[in-house]
């Protein structure tokens, strides 16, 4: 395998081609993946009696599920620089397949606590940055149409599927039903093969090989000088060296025959682009996926201004790989060293701005999987039948579908502002979760239902766009490394929190309300950040005056 930083060239991305390939495959990923992780309230009224647990407990389990999935974001991206985005996919399948079947055998609700929210999280989220990662690979100038049409198998999964879970259930216990599962997403196995690397054109391949080939002799001329030496000197000591009638010296006689086996610096580097040998260069890029710091960008590349000048852009967004050393004590690559280095630079956090996002993240979070986990259970609550109630979870499905497709479309509208749109949608998804509870007809509920997956789409669209317009692309892989974090802490808190205020009261009027508007301040505390950005602005303006003229302006005061 070979890797950006080590070809020293760019691959050409398509635009098209097998790209469209590699976005069935994500949408096909993502369907099936989330499209589980989101029908897991489909499940809970089942572990509630089944286990005669509480529901702060059962809900754990639904919010362990995508905590883990977000919070494990830094070490697959470091395995995907590693190892390639097919290879990672395949694991995370394989994993996700072993944590549901091993399900299937439980007898504890922390059994599945163990097996569904912490194994299965892995295994998830081994699948969803590959997913992203290999789309963005293929795509520039449609990146944005490609992302939104491979994110958009999270919306239809979770319509398609949580009725399908019911009906599983129905005829098969939750058992049998989450045996099923594991056969679905076995299929990303197969999904994870199609997301092969971007191949690198004729004349770049060319010019990688003769690059690794020179690299490689250069290399091998300097170890076999430094043995020559110490066999000789070790020979010399014992007076055992024999003479070279050629060059006149003593020569060790293991290393002449040892160069007679030494390949010729003349052997073509076109070999090494076909493969008849074990050089490691490919006609593809597999490792150092994570090297380009607009890996993780959902927009159109052209959207970005320093786009104008390819070659100048490319150079500014591929960052140096790092030696192997250790991470956090253990040894490790130079690529998994490297993407630690970046998401985990904690000195982002003294960035006032980046600091207000995240905190927005952090409240958007506590509340963004709870409908999921607990609306078919308030449906149940009010009488619901089993399929109504399920229905519920399709409706938020339906309408986050929509709505990744419509914020995906305004992102890419020059003149709107995105910032003032991303705001609006998490104000209004927060208010139709608090509306929820005054109703308790099934028509209301679906509407509240619908919007909310319209408007939380606003959330999962723009994040990354707006991480690029507040903090510029150099620190988008920082930046949202972090925010993963973040994310999946407040998953991890918001749904036992909103599960243990039910089993208190009863009632799911005071967490559907308190999520409500932990969702709309999120979205309005950003209205600080214009103001912020202004102050930073005059700050450092007024900093980088000469102080003559600080002075002048002081005294003029």
């Amino acid at each position: 395998m070979t890797n950006i930083a080590q070809s020293g060239t760019q691959p050409h991305a398509p635009d098209g081609g097998w790209g469209w390939a590699v976005v069935l495959a994500a949408f096909l990923s993502q369907f099936l993946a989330d499209g589980f992780v989101y029908s897991f309230g489909v499940f809970l009224p089942d572990f509630i009696s089944v286990f005669d647990t509480t529901y702060a407990i059962a809900g754990s389990i639904g919010g362990m599920l995508p905590a883990v999935t977000l919070g494990t974001g830094p070490l697959v991206s470091a395995l995907v620089n590693m190892y390639g985005c097919r290879r990672v996919a395949i694991c995370g399948a394989f994993i996700s397949v072993t944590a549901l079947v091993i399900t299937t055998f439980a007898n504890s609700i922390y059994f599945i606590m163990v097996t569904m929210g912490l194994l299965l999280g892995i295994g998830l989220g081994c699948i969803y940055v590959p997913a992203i990662v290999s789309v963005s690979y293929y795509f520039e100038k449609k990146r944005a149409l490609a992302t939104g049409l491979a994110v958009c198998g999270t919306g239809f999964g979770t319509f398609a599927l949580a009725p399908l879970t019911e009906y599983l259930i129905d005829e098969y216990t939750w058992r049998g039903a989450i045996l099923i599962h594991a056969g679905l997403i076995m299929n990303i196995v197969a999904f994870g093969l199609i997301m092969r690397p971007l191949p690198i054109e004729k004349s770049e391949q060319l010019k990688s090989a003769r690059k690794a080939k020179k690299a490689r002799l250069m290399n091998s001329a300097k170890m076999k000088k430094e043995r020559e030496e110490e066999e000789e000197n070790r020979l010399l000591s014992n007076g055992k060296a024999s003479l070279d009638p050629e060059i006149g010296i003593t020569v060790p006689s293991a290393l002449l025959m040892e160069n007679s086996s030494e390949p010729s610096s003349e052997d073509s580097p076109a070999d090494t682009v076909d493969g008849s040998n074990d050089d490691p260069t490919v006609p593809s890029i597999e490792r150092g996926a994570m090297y380009r710091k607009d890996v993780l960008y959902t927009g159109n590349l052209q959207n970005l201004q320093l786009y104008e000048n390819k070659e100048k852009y490319y150079a500014s967004v591929t960052s140096l790989p790092l030696s192997s050393g250790t991470c956090l004590g253990i040894p490790c690559s130079g690529e998994i060293r490297k993407t630690f280095h970046e998401i985990m630079d904690i000195s982002i956090l003294k960035d006032p701005i980046f600091l207000l996002f995240a905190v927005s993240n952090l409240f958007t979070s506590i509340g963004f999987n709870v409908p999921f986990i607990y609306m078919k259970d308030q449906g149940l609550d009010l009488g619901f039948d089993q399929d109504k109630a399920a229905f519920l979870i399709s409706g938020i499905g339906i309408g986050n579908t929509v709505g990744r497709i419509v914020f995906g479309v305004l992102a890419n509208m020059p003149r709107i502002n995105k910032l003032y749109m991303y705001i609006a949608g998490l104000t209004l998804c927060g208010l139709f979760v608090f509306l929820d509870p005054f109703f308790t007809t099934f028509e209301p509920l679906l509407f509240c239902a619908i919007m909310f997956g319209f408007f939380v789409g606003a959330y999962i669209t723009l994040t990354t766009v707006l991480l690029v317009d507040l903090m510029g692309i150099d620190r988008l892989t920082n930046a949202f490394g972090l925010l993963m974090l973040f994310q999946g802490t407040a998953t991890l808190i918001g749904a036992p929190l909103c599960g243990w205020i039910k089993d208190t009261t009863g009632s799911y009027s005071i967490p559907f309300w308190s999520v409500g508007v932990a969702i709309s301040f999120s979205g309005m505390m950003l209205l600080l950040i214009p103001c912020t950005s202004r102050r930073l602005r005059r700050e450092n303006s007024e900093m980088e005056k000469p102080d003559g003229q600080m002075n002048h302006s002081d005294s003029g005061s």
